[in-house]
Order: C-alpha cells, then sequence, then structure tokens
C-alpha cells in the first residue's frame, strides 16, 4: 500500500490506465498490468493506493514503480512512502 501526500495530489483509474496528478506540469500514466488491481482512497491532501494480486512478484514491481516518481521527502514528508516506511523527519533550515 502506498500513501501519496501533497496538495493538489489526485490519481484515477481509466480501464487499463492509472491516471495521476502528482505535482509535476503533465499527467503521469501507468498502464496496470493484467492480474493486479488498484483501489484509490482519496483523503484532504492524500490518498492511498492499494495494489491487489496473486503474483507478489508483479505486486511489488509495480508498486516500485509507483514509488520511484517521487519519494517522499523528508521536510514536509511530501511525496510516495509506503504504508509501513518509517520516514526520519529533518528539522527546518534556519539562517543564523
Amino acid at each position: 500500500m502506498l500513501i501519496v501526500h501533497g496538495k493538489g495530489y489526485q490519481a484515477e483509474v481509466k480501464g487499463r490506465i492509472l491516471e495521476m496528478q502528482v505535482g509535476f506540469s503533465h499527467k503521469v500514466l501507468f498502464e496496470i498490468p493484467g492480474g493486479l488491481e488498484i483501489v484509490i482512497k482519496p483523503g484532504q491532501n492524500t490518498f492511498t493506493l492499494t495494489v491487489n494480486g496473486i503474483d507478489k512478484h508483479l505486486v511489488g514491481a509495480f508498486t516500485a514503480e509507483l514509488y520511484k516518481i517521487k519519494k517522499v521527502e523528508p521536510y514536509n514528508l511530501i511525496g510516495f512512502r509506503y504504508s509501513d516506511q518509517h520516514v526520519k523527519r529533518k528539522a527546518v533550515k534556519t539562517i543564523t
């Protein structure tokens, strides 16, 4: 399961195409492989992508491709992260 956090981030499944707006100037399109099913649960400034399938290797490979789009950044936690992933937050940079 992937948690995607960011203001204005959206995802939609159209047939066998996953269409996402994740902060780029264009929409990111992914073809969903056969045997996989994607469930999207929207929230406020976030949504959850659940990838289901029989083949664990295919599920993991597809989820890893999605994760590579925009890895979570440690300051505001914006981007893709796994549901069980712990991200060590960094302090805000200050000028001294």
